[in-house]
């Protein structure tokens, strides 16, 4: 009958193998501490610490802690955008910069806030959205939904929150339910969230066809 592990006698090969491999352990130990024990090492390693204390330190006295570090980082981002968007001359550079925003959007400035909802950056990102959707249009990298700017602004914003992944063959339906304008983007694979339009339209001022699939990107 095969008995339990701790109530086996095991042999002294055994027994010499594992006690080689505790001493092996307790050695390597024994030297990481003694080069830790070392003083210059010790001392470099101290003013380290010491770096990375005064640096993540976040006190209530602090005029800048991390937070606001990486607020002002996004802000210079913001203002690369714009740069970038004014120079883009060619189609393809216009789809690039969607997929770089709609990532940037995404990018978490806190434990449990991204980008895109952090309202100190909310104004500059709208406007990096509006001159992206602009150049798209002038592009013709993008379908106009309408002809009224602020509509048109407000529904094709929303592909830069989008859970789709790929954009490549992102398509949209604009709809009327329960006297709600609604839109839908969607793929072959995945279907996005329904979402109200904020503006009161009317049928005319949708260029598009009502109910139905539209390709977003051309």
């Amino acid at each position: 009958e095969s008995l339990p592990i701790d109530k086996k006698i095991f042999s002294m090969k055994v027994l010499k193998k594992i006690m080689q491999e505790e001493r092996k352990k307790y050695l390597e130990q024994l030297e990481e501490y003694a080069v830790l024990m070392n003083p210059q090492v010790f001392l470099k390693r101290n003013e380290k610490l010491k770096e990375y204390t005064e640096y993540f330190k976040i006190t209530e006295n602090s005029e800048k802690g991390i937070y606001s570090e990486i607020i002002d980082l996004q802000k210079n981002v913001l203002e690369v955008f714009k740069i970038k968007v004014s120079k883009a001359s060619e189609k393809q550079e216009v789809l690039k910069l969607i997929y770089e925003f709609r990532y940037f959007c995404q990018i978490p400035v806190s434990l449990d806030k991204k980008t895109y909802n952090e309202e100190e950056l909310s104004k500059d990102i709208e406007i990096v959205q509006e001159l992206i959707l602009k150049k798209a249009i002038e592009k013709k990298a993008i379908v106009q939904i309408s002809n009224i700017e602020k509509i048109n602004f407000n529904i094709l914003k929303k592909i830069f929150y989008s859970t789709i992944i790929s954009i490549d063959n992102i398509a949209l339906k604009v709809f009327k339910e329960d006297e709600v304008w609604k839109v839908q983007f969607f793929d072959e694979n995945i279907e996005d969230k329904v979402v109200e339009i904020e503006d009161l339209i009317e049928k005319k001022d949708i260029r598009v066809k009502l109910n139905k699939s539209v390709k977003l990107f051309t």
